[in-house]
């Protein structure tokens, strides 16, 4: 009982990774400033969420809905899944080709 124990906590700690990122404050500043509502595909986004065109970009106005989307939007944790997620499919297509 004790080796399985043992095993399982060794077979948890091998999925674990760590990647070490030094923050720049400068860096991080400039990618936060260069977040507007007018980028293009933020209003790609949109669209496909709102399920319809936007007839006028930018925005004149912005609703509540519109406003919360644009902040799912450049949510940096999402950056980090939409990052993840096309590594994977690059990895499928890749796997896909040999």
């Amino acid at each position: 009982m004790r080796l399985w124990a043992i095993v399982g906590i060794f077979a948890l700690a091998g999925c674990a990774r760590f990647e070490s990122k030094p923050v720049v404050p400068a860096e991080t500043a400039a990618r936060f400033e260069q977040r507007t509502l007018d980028y293009p595909a933020l209003k790609t986004f949109l669209e496909k969420n709102l399920d319809r065109d936007l007839t006028h970009w930018p925005a004149r106005s912005w609703d509540f809905e519109t406003l919360t989307l644009a902040a799912f939007y450049y949510q940096s944790d999402l950056e980090v899944a939409r990052a993840q997620w096309r590594v994977s499919q690059a990895e499928i297509k890749t796997a896909g080709d040999g």
